[in-house]
């Protein structure tokens, strides 16, 4: 049996809990599951602020689903982009890392951002997790990221308006999480 991620306190909160229970269902007695054993039921509530990545090696992570939050909060569908296009040129270095860290590792990781401008002038506050999957059938090595936003309660939510999308924020706070393998290098966490 593999180790259950620990959340830091800045991200312990019971919808986090609930799907961090969900992912070590899916994955059983491995280390991460495969994408065949997601089954996107058991998450449909976390939907519309989950994405989904492929981490492909040496500098695409290719959003591969978008949900409507998500949408919403940057003006429309990214499926297809590569995240880090979305970086400031400074940050990608940083961003890659700590993308490739969650597969190669393979570990979780969980993060904040805060008071960040999104969509109609509202300020975004929230709470993510990453969580590692392998590609179907696939367990000696992870390549794929599902990432699920948690808004704070009260926050509020952004009405759509489609628009170009330069920039995505980068995490206030940054921590990875043992799943069974160690973490991600400590000099990618804030």
């Amino acid at each position: 049996m593999y180790t259950r991620p620990v959340l830091p306190n800045f991200a312990a909160r019971d919808k986090i809990t609930e799907l961090i229970d969900i992912w070590c269902g899916w994955r059983g007695d491995k280390l991460f599951p495969s994408r065949a054993e997601v089954e996107l039921r058991d998450i449909a509530k976390f939907l519309e602020s989950a994405v989904l990545y492929d981490v492909e090696p040496p500098d695409q992570i290719i959003i591969r689903y978008f949900g409507g939050r998500m949408m919403d909060y940057v003006g429309g569908d990214q499926t297809g982009q590569n995240f880090l296009e979305f970086a400031n040129e400074e940050e990608r270095p940083l961003r890659w890392g700590r993308h490739a860290a969650v597969v190669d590792t393979p570990c979780a990781a969980a993060w904040t951002i805060i008071d960040r401008p999104v969509g109609d002038n509202t300020r975004l506050n929230a709470i993510g997790i990453s969580l590692p999957l392998g590609a179907a059938g696939e367990y000696d090595r992870a390549s794929q990221i599902l990432q699920v936003l948690f808004p704070f309660e009260g926050n509020r939510h952004p009405a759509y308006a489609r628009r170009e999308v330069d920039k995505i924020h980068f995490p206030n706070e940054f921590q990875f999480l043992d799943i069974g393998a160690g973490v991600g290098d400590k000099s990618l966490e804030t």
